[in-house]
């Protein structure tokens, strides 16, 4: 067997592994160390698999059926346990296994590679609402007086590069799990914006729902279409993270309103804007959640719309702006 075929066998485990760990409840799952990184693998290879959303006890249950699967020695970890040296090479190496990917075939493919932008359907009214968004969030960034400034799922760059053509904001800093994401936020800065705008922008790969020490220090923090992307498990710890650990003395959350989709879609089903969303929220059920969250970490709340608003069905987008008491 060529080494090209061994490696596919490796990776079509890996993606059997995942889909298993899927059905089992695991709420994301990727592919690690050698066989993340691409290289050549032979007998002698095992296969690593971090896993988010998955109890201890169930973890190690799945493990087990992973290692029987496989056929070979296989390390199933939780992602938010890993040691801080092999979390340093798991961040460099890891690919997140799409759902049902082994069903599918092929190669696998990489989920959730943009946080940020929709996806568009042809002759969407919803061309322009994207830039309302982004408008109405470095409004708010503007209005709080922030000069450091953390924008979570930073996705292709547009909301860093829209606040880096201000000279008000001293530094300006991206995270985001996808590589893919990251590439094009980097091409975009530098395409878009001068040496010295360029100089007060970091972008950075990370998980936003783990206390990473470069996420502190910032006044404000953005996170713009990114929390209907989680699992109930990585929402508690995306809450977690950002209200408990980060603290910043504003945050603007924006989020589609479920409501509003019926103007777009007639069919059957409750339907979503993207395949990737876990959940959208009423205009209530989002009131719900700020006024809950808000109270628990001591932040004062205010909703707000953007785009059209319907008498009805409200706006589109719904936006969350917390400051801290």
């Amino acid at each position: 067997m060529t080494h090209s075929a061994f490696d596919e066998q490796r990776m079509e485990i890996a993606r059997r592994a995942a889909a298993l760990l899927y059905q089992r409840g695991a709420s994301r799952v990727w592919v690690f160390g050698s066989l993340g990184r691409g290289e050549q693998q032979d007998r002698r290879s095992d296969l690593d698999l971090a896993v988010e959303g998955l109890p201890s006890a169930r973890l190690h249950e799945a493990a087990r059926d992973v290692e029987r699967l496989a056929g070979f020695h296989s390390d199933v970890v939780d992602s938010q346990f890993l040691d801080p040296h092999v979390r340093a090479g798991f961040m460099a190496s890891r690919q997140l296994m799409a759902r049902g990917s082994a069903a599918e075939g092929g190669p696998p493919r990489l989920a959730g590679a943009s946080r940020r932008d929709p996806v568009s359907l042809p002759a969407d009214p919803r061309a322009g609402l994207q830039q309302q968004r982004l408008d109405a969030v470095s409004r708010v960034l503007r209005e709080s007086g922030a000069r450091w400034v953390l924008d979570l799922g930073c996705g292709s760059g547009a909301l860093l590069s829209l606040l880096a053509r201000e000279s008000r904001y001293e530094q300006l800093t991206g995270v985001d799990l996808s590589d893919e994401s990251l590439v094009a936020a980097r091409r975009r800065l530098s395409q878009h914006l001068t040496l010295e705008q360029q100089g007060r922008v970091q972008v950075f790969l990370g998980i936003v729902t783990h206390r990473d020490p470069r996420l502190l220090g910032h006044d404000a923090a953005a996170a713009v279409e990114v929390i209907e992307h989680m699992d109930p498990p990585q929402r508690a710890a995306f809450e977690h993270v950002l209200f408990n650990y980060v603290r910043p003395a504003t945050l603007v959350i924006t989020t589609p309103n479920a409501e509003y989709n019926v103007k777009w879609h007639s069919g059957p089903g409750r339907y979503f804007r993207h395949p990737d969303h876990r959940f959208e929220w009423t205009r209530a059920e989002f009131h719900a959640w700020m006024g809950d969250v808000a109270h628990r970490a001591n932040y004062e709340a205010q909703w707000a719309g953007i785009g059209p608003d319907d008498s009805k069905l409200g706006p589109p987008t719904q936006m969350a702006v917390f400051s801290r008491s």
